[in-house]
Protein backbone atom coordinates (compact mmCIF):
# COMPACT_ATOMS: atom_id res chain seq x y z
CA UNK A 1 0.00 0.00 0.00
CA UNK A 2 2.00 2.91 -1.37
CA UNK A 3 1.65 6.29 0.32
CA UNK A 4 0.44 4.89 3.64
CA UNK A 5 2.81 5.30 6.54
CA UNK A 6 3.57 1.92 7.97
CA UNK A 7 4.53 1.54 11.60
CA UNK A 8 7.67 -0.11 12.88
CA UNK A 9 7.32 -3.05 15.21
CA UNK A 10 8.77 -2.53 18.67
CA UNK A 11 11.65 -4.79 17.70
CA UNK A 12 12.39 -2.73 14.59
CA UNK A 13 12.21 0.48 16.60
CA UNK A 14 14.72 -0.99 19.09
CA UNK A 15 17.07 -2.02 16.23
CA UNK A 16 16.85 1.47 14.73
CA UNK A 17 17.59 3.08 18.11
CA UNK A 18 20.60 0.82 18.71
CA UNK A 19 21.84 1.63 15.22
CA UNK A 20 21.65 5.35 16.05
CA UNK A 21 23.99 4.71 18.99
CA UNK A 22 26.41 2.54 17.03
CA UNK A 23 25.85 2.67 13.25
CA UNK A 24 26.58 -0.42 11.15
CA UNK A 25 27.16 -2.62 14.21
CA UNK A 26 27.39 -6.19 12.87
CA UNK A 27 26.25 -7.59 16.22
CA UNK A 28 22.68 -7.64 14.88
CA UNK A 29 23.52 -9.53 11.70
CA UNK A 30 22.03 -12.96 11.15
CA UNK A 31 24.59 -14.88 9.08
CA UNK A 32 24.10 -18.25 7.44
CA UNK A 33 26.17 -20.41 5.13
CA UNK A 34 25.00 -23.54 3.36
CA UNK A 35 27.17 -25.94 1.40
CA UNK A 36 25.56 -26.99 -1.87
CA UNK A 37 26.89 -30.09 -3.58
CA UNK A 38 25.65 -31.10 -6.99
CA UNK A 39 24.28 -29.35 -10.01
CA UNK A 40 23.24 -25.81 -9.05
CA UNK A 41 21.26 -23.64 -11.43
CA UNK A 42 22.25 -20.12 -10.34
CA UNK A 43 19.63 -18.51 -12.60
CA UNK A 44 16.84 -20.56 -10.99
CA UNK A 45 18.23 -19.83 -7.51
CA UNK A 46 18.20 -16.10 -8.34
CA UNK A 47 14.63 -16.31 -9.67
CA UNK A 48 13.54 -18.15 -6.50
CA UNK A 49 15.11 -15.54 -4.27
CA UNK A 50 13.60 -12.73 -6.36
CA UNK A 51 10.12 -14.21 -5.95
CA UNK A 52 10.60 -14.35 -2.17
CA UNK A 53 11.83 -10.73 -2.08
CA UNK A 54 8.85 -9.68 -4.21
CA UNK A 55 6.52 -11.56 -1.85
CA UNK A 56 7.80 -10.15 1.48
CA UNK A 57 7.87 -6.35 1.72
CA UNK A 58 10.05 -6.51 4.84
CA UNK A 59 12.89 -7.72 2.57
CA UNK A 60 12.53 -4.49 0.57
CA UNK A 61 12.45 -2.31 3.69
CA UNK A 62 14.88 0.29 4.97
CA UNK A 63 14.58 2.76 7.83
CA UNK A 64 14.72 6.49 7.27
CA UNK A 65 14.83 9.18 9.91
CA UNK A 66 12.24 11.94 9.69
CA UNK A 67 12.24 14.66 12.36
CA UNK A 68 14.40 12.41 14.55
CA UNK A 69 12.00 9.46 14.33
CA UNK A 70 12.28 6.23 12.36
CA UNK A 71 10.02 5.59 9.38
CA UNK A 72 9.77 2.60 7.10
CA UNK A 73 10.79 2.99 3.49
CA UNK A 74 9.49 0.06 1.44
CA UNK A 75 10.73 -0.24 -2.11
CA UNK A 76 8.10 -1.25 -4.66
CA UNK A 77 10.71 -3.28 -6.52
CA UNK A 78 14.13 -4.54 -5.49
CA UNK A 79 16.06 -6.50 -8.08
CA UNK A 80 18.52 -8.89 -6.53
CA UNK A 81 21.64 -10.51 -7.85
CA UNK A 82 23.91 -13.10 -6.33
CA UNK A 83 27.60 -12.18 -6.54
CA UNK A 84 29.64 -15.27 -7.39
CA UNK A 85 33.17 -15.59 -6.06
CA UNK A 86 35.03 -18.35 -7.90
CA UNK A 87 37.93 -19.69 -5.84
CA UNK A 88 38.11 -23.01 -7.67
CA UNK A 89 41.55 -22.12 -9.07
CA UNK A 90 43.10 -22.08 -5.59
CA UNK A 91 44.87 -25.11 -4.18
CA UNK A 92 42.43 -27.37 -2.37
CA UNK A 93 44.07 -26.66 1.00
CA UNK A 94 43.57 -22.90 0.48
CA UNK A 95 39.95 -23.07 -0.73
CA UNK A 96 38.31 -23.90 2.60
CA UNK A 97 40.28 -21.22 4.40
CA UNK A 98 39.44 -18.61 1.73
CA UNK A 99 35.76 -19.65 1.74
CA UNK A 100 35.62 -19.33 5.53
CA UNK A 101 37.21 -15.88 5.29
CA UNK A 102 34.63 -14.78 2.68
CA UNK A 103 31.74 -16.06 4.79
CA UNK A 104 33.07 -14.25 7.88
CA UNK A 105 33.55 -11.04 5.92
CA UNK A 106 29.95 -11.28 4.71
CA UNK A 107 28.73 -11.88 8.26
CA UNK A 108 30.80 -9.19 9.97
CA UNK A 109 30.06 -6.30 7.63
CA UNK A 110 27.44 -3.97 9.08
CA UNK A 111 24.43 -2.54 7.29
CA UNK A 112 23.32 1.01 6.65
CA UNK A 113 19.71 0.73 7.85
CA UNK A 114 18.65 3.59 5.60
CA UNK A 115 19.46 1.62 2.44
CA UNK A 116 17.70 -1.53 1.24
CA UNK A 117 18.36 -4.34 0.98
CA UNK A 118 19.22 -5.16 4.56
CA UNK A 119 20.54 -8.52 3.47
CA UNK A 120 23.59 -9.71 1.53
CA UNK A 121 24.01 -12.78 -0.62
CA UNK A 122 27.17 -14.42 -1.90
CA UNK A 123 27.80 -17.67 -3.76
CA UNK A 124 31.28 -19.08 -3.36
CA UNK A 125 32.35 -21.62 -5.97
CA UNK A 126 34.87 -24.08 -4.54
CA UNK A 127 34.75 -26.48 -7.50
CA UNK A 128 32.30 -27.76 -10.07
CA UNK A 129 29.22 -28.87 -8.15
CA UNK A 130 30.64 -27.60 -4.83
CA UNK A 131 29.40 -24.22 -3.58
CA UNK A 132 28.81 -22.31 -0.37
CA UNK A 133 25.81 -20.00 -0.35
CA UNK A 134 26.36 -17.27 2.25
CA UNK A 135 23.63 -14.91 3.36
CA UNK A 136 23.52 -12.25 6.03
CA UNK A 137 20.37 -10.44 7.12
CA UNK A 138 19.96 -7.62 9.59
CA UNK A 139 17.85 -8.50 12.61
CA UNK A 140 15.57 -5.53 11.86
CA UNK A 141 14.04 -7.49 8.96
CA UNK A 142 14.40 -11.07 10.15
CA UNK A 143 14.76 -13.40 13.09
CA UNK A 144 15.39 -17.13 13.45
CA UNK A 145 11.77 -18.12 12.81
CA UNK A 146 11.21 -15.86 9.80
CA UNK A 147 14.59 -16.87 8.34
CA UNK A 148 13.37 -20.47 8.40
CA UNK A 149 10.21 -19.43 6.53
CA UNK A 150 12.30 -17.70 3.85
CA UNK A 151 14.60 -20.72 3.44
CA UNK A 152 11.60 -23.04 3.02
CA UNK A 153 10.01 -20.73 0.45
CA UNK A 154 13.22 -20.42 -1.58
CA UNK A 155 13.63 -24.21 -1.50
CA UNK A 156 10.05 -24.82 -2.61
CA UNK A 157 10.25 -22.26 -5.42
CA UNK A 158 13.64 -23.60 -6.59
CA UNK A 159 12.23 -27.12 -6.71
CA UNK A 160 9.22 -25.94 -8.70
CA UNK A 161 11.17 -23.75 -11.11
CA UNK A 162 13.80 -26.40 -11.80
CA UNK A 163 10.89 -28.59 -13.00
CA UNK A 164 9.47 -25.68 -15.07
CA UNK A 165 6.53 -25.43 -12.67
CA UNK A 166 5.65 -21.74 -12.32
CA UNK A 167 2.95 -22.27 -9.71
CA UNK A 168 3.23 -19.29 -7.35
CA UNK A 169 3.11 -19.57 -3.60
CA UNK A 170 -0.26 -18.66 -2.14
CA UNK A 171 -0.62 -14.92 -1.47
CA UNK A 172 0.40 -13.74 1.97
CA UNK A 173 -2.52 -12.91 4.24
CA UNK A 174 -0.49 -10.29 6.10
CA UNK A 175 2.83 -8.52 5.76
CA UNK A 176 5.18 -7.82 8.67
CA UNK A 177 4.00 -4.20 8.79
CA UNK A 178 0.45 -5.49 9.40
CA UNK A 179 1.76 -7.32 12.45
CA UNK A 180 3.52 -4.11 13.60
CA UNK A 181 0.27 -2.17 13.19
CA UNK A 182 -1.66 -4.80 15.17
CA UNK A 183 1.06 -4.83 17.86
CA UNK A 184 0.83 -1.05 18.31
CA UNK A 185 -2.99 -1.08 18.34
CA UNK A 186 -3.06 -3.90 20.89
CA UNK A 187 -0.65 -2.15 23.26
Amino acid sequence: SEGIEKPLSFSQQRMWFLDQLEPKNPQYNIPDAVRIRGDLNVEILTQSLQKVVDRHEVLRTAFVTVDGKPRLSVLTKLTISIPIVDISDLEESEREQKAQSLVLENAKTGFDLSTAPLFRLKLIKLADENFIFASTMHHSISDGWSFGVLVREVGLLYDRLIRSDNTPLPPLQIQYSDFAYWQRQWL
